[in-house]
């Protein structure tokens, strides 16, 4: 969504263009809001795992957490993400670590080419590398929750 109405994203960076550079442009913004949104989606991913791995190392129970969170004011939607894995843990791979890692190096990539430091992406990265290291390229980007919650919960 993009100012209350849902964003065509054919149309802003359409090849047809009378106008190849202006599509050219349009196709190089494009790329640069989709990994902005990667990073944002491996950093609130991350921010997520960790806000409920403080709850159940305090001792709320899952379902408290399951039920109290999402009704509280700027919830990450990427709790509902982590909240659904822990109830399914045996649903297959949504976003693999591998495509994950992949995506915040393009990002970060980007940031350096315009010489934007970013150190919870650089922090994030490592994370998930460690994830990776442990579970495997293919497994979910949901097995970050693995690294924070071990002793809380299985996430299996």
């Amino acid at each position: 969504m993009c100012f209350g109405r849902q964003y065509n994203s054919a149309r802003f960076c359409s090849a047809s263009s009378p106008n190849s550079k202006r599509a050219g442009h349009s196709i190089r913004r494009l790329s640069c809001l989709k990994l902005a949104n990667n990073l944002a989606e491996s950093i609130n991913l991350w921010g997520a795992a960790e806000a409920i791995s403080l709850g159940l190392s305090a001792g709320v129970s899952l379902e408290t957490l399951r039920c109290v969170l999402p009704t509280m004011r700027e919830h990450s939607s990427y709790m509902d993400v982590l909240f659904e894995r822990l109830g399914h843990p045996e649903k297959g791979t949504s976003v693999s670590l591998e495509v994950r890692l992949k995506d915040l190096r393009l990002a970060r990539s980007l940031a350096m080419a315009n010489r934007l430091e970013t150190p919870v992406a650089e922090l994030v990265e490592g994370l998930f590398e460690q994830t990776m290291d442990k579970h495997g390229e293919k497994a979910d980007q949901t097995q970050c929750m693995r690294l924070l919650i071990k002793d809380c919960v299985d996430p299996a």
